[in-house]
């Protein structure tokens, strides 16, 4: 009976410290490169970057890059960004709609800012463990930017970078967080 009272509690205490629930797609923050490779079932269509795997995606049915951030062999963020934004000025339009719509109904409403004279808006929520970001620029092309950051992780990030967020180009993923 004594036996049967302690290891019950141990039990219980074993199974709070899982990971109950993944991060982003399936993967946890921390998550090393070779897992995000096994999740995706493939190679990434683009690592020439250092410290970022490129996955071509679809979001809202928008053509996206997934672009996974690392610090050292860690997974610490993922942003999407929009392959040819200006041949899908609509599409942009919707697809910024209907993610702010599901994130507000997943995390309540969000946090705004408006900056360059109304021509950049940035939404925010957050969840546990993650900060989760869209970024909608409105000047020659509209086109958004939507990004997943590991808390823990994000300060890694912004010592290891040289660049800031400004630096987004929506062309080619080159992601370099502030």
């Amino acid at each position: 009976m004594k036996y049967i009272l302690f290891c019950v509690p141990v039990l219980l205490l074993s199974m709070c410290g899982r990971k109950s629930s993944a991060d982003f797609h399936g993967l946890h923050w921390g998550d090393p490169r070779a897992q995000v490779i096994t999740t995706e079932g493939k190679a990434p269509d683009d690592s020439s970057e250092k410290n970022i795997y490129v996955y071509g995606k679809t979001l809202c049915g928008i053509p996206m890059q997934l672009g996974y951030v690392f610090v050292g062999n860690q997974l610490a963020s993922a942003i999407y960004i929009p392959e040819d934004a200006g041949a899908m000025k609509d599409k942009i339009r919707k697809g910024y709609l209907l993610l702010t719509d599901s994130l507000t109904k997943a995390y309540g409403p969000s946090r705004d800012s408006t900056f360059e004279e109304g021509t950049k808006f940035k939404k925010m929520w957050q969840s546990k463990t993650s900060n989760i970001n869209i970024i909608y620029l409105k000047q020659e092309t509209e086109t958004f930017v939507f990004s997943v950051v590991s808390k823990k992780l994000e300060p890694l990030i912004e010592m290891n970078s040289e660049g800031r967020e400004d630096d987004l180009d929506t062309g080619k993923v080159k992601i370099e967080m502030k």
